[in-house]
């Protein structure tokens, strides 16, 4: 079992050493929560000793090269960065399709490249999309196509990871409280209509609080949700890990640089955590 630093003692500590190599790691959480920092500060700290290329592939628009720049300042890290790294930005779901199952293994292979990470930020941007844009009466069945979409792509992506001994990180979201009023409303009428339906399939994962399905929480080995306080520091919660006890939390605090622990310490989940998780 090999593990990639983060560059953040505390959360390669709660992690195990960091993220694992040959496997998906799925980072979720809110708005602002840091989830692309944290993805960020293992691509500067992974470049310091190691030769290879990045492929990130952004959905959302979100990655940033002058923040990506100012940690390389902060860390004191080469910025020519940039010029390992392959980004590809997509506006729809079957062009993340294309890029994960094809185009990425083409780059490689005609390049002659050596992969250090696979990233998608965010893994559930067009998905969501597309879920939300569908009828409500073709709901459950648009969600069982598109989430067969992710599971091939995640299949592809643990694939990848193996083949190459190196990370893949995905990105997702939290699920809102409407979201998941309206996920209860939908399934309460299909009910009502006593219609045989995959549900947990149908809508989304059942064990966390994560968009994108179960299968998506199953495949990952690793599952770490952030949540940003009202102080503005962060905590991250290890949900489930293949090597660690969990659930275990870890307070976290924005640099220019990245994240450090607010403390160096690792947490119980206890009632006292849960709830200031609740008043978040």
């Amino acid at each position: 079992m090999r593990y990639i630093s983060t560059g953040c003692k505390i959360l390669d500590k709660l992690m195990g050493g960091g993220f694992l190599a040959s496997a998906i790691n799925l980072i979720y959480g809110d708005p602002g929560s840091g989830k692309t920092t944290i993805i960020l500060q293992t691509i500067l700290n992974l470049s310091k000793n190691c030769e290879g290329e990045f492929f990130y592939l952004d959905t959302e628009q979100g990655f940033h090269e002058s923040r990506l720049l100012q940690m390389a300042k902060a860390l004191n890290i080469n910025q020519s960065i940039l010029e390992r790294m392959y980004i590809t930005r997509v506006d729809s779901l079957s062009e993340q399709h294309k890029t994960i199952i094809h185009k990425w293994e083409e780059i490689i292979k005609n390049e002659g490249l050596q992969p250090l990470a696979f990233i998608v930020d965010s893994f559930v941007n067009q998905y969501h999309k597309q879920l939300l844009a569908a009828k409500t009466s073709f709901l459950a069945s648009e969600a069982r196509e598109l989430q067969g979409k992710l599971a091939y792509q995640a299949g592809k992506l643990m694939s990848l990871a193996i083949k190459y001994d190196v990370p893949a990180i995905l990105v997702s979201w939290t699920k809102s409280a409407a979201y998941k009023t309206f996920l209860d409303r939908e399934r309460n009428k299909m009910l009502k209509k006593q219609e045989l339906l995959d549900l947990e399939l149908g809508f989304d994962a059942k064990r966390f609080e994560v968009i994108g399905g179960s299968h998506l929480e199953y495949i990952s080995k690793t599952i770490l949700r952030l949540l940003i306080l009202k102080d503005y520091k962060r905590l991250a919660i290890l949900e489930k890990h293949i090597a660690m006890p969990t659930p275990k939390v870890v307070k976290l605090k924005m640099t220019e640089g990245g994240f450090i622990g607010d403390d160096e310490k690792i947490y119980e989940l206890n009632d006292y955590w849960r709830k200031i998780i609740q008043e978040t």
